[in-house]
């Protein structure tokens, strides 16, 4: 199943989403398959963006979790 499709219609082409919905309609198919490519390429460049937001505060957790003050022993507190 693709992200984005171009399919023909009366009068032009139409950009469809997964779920069959139409999205933008167009006279010419280069048109309307560049804008399914460039919808497509958006959605991946936004996946990418949160998976790296999501790496980068599991890798800062990590991170702090590792300085995190150790108690001290307890003889030491006499």
């Amino acid at each position: 199943m693709d992200l984005v499709s171009v399919v023909k219609v009366t009068g032009g082409f139409i950009v469809l989403d997964h779920n069959g919905e139409g999205i933008i309609a167009y006279k010419n198919k280069k048109h309307a398959d560049q804008y399914a490519k460039g919808h497509a390429s958006l959605i991946y460049g936004e996946a990418e963006r949160y998976n790296e937001r999501r790496d980068y505060a599991l890798a800062y957790l990590a991170n702090r979790a590792q300085r995190v003050a150790k108690p001290k022993a307890q003889f030491e507190l006499f």
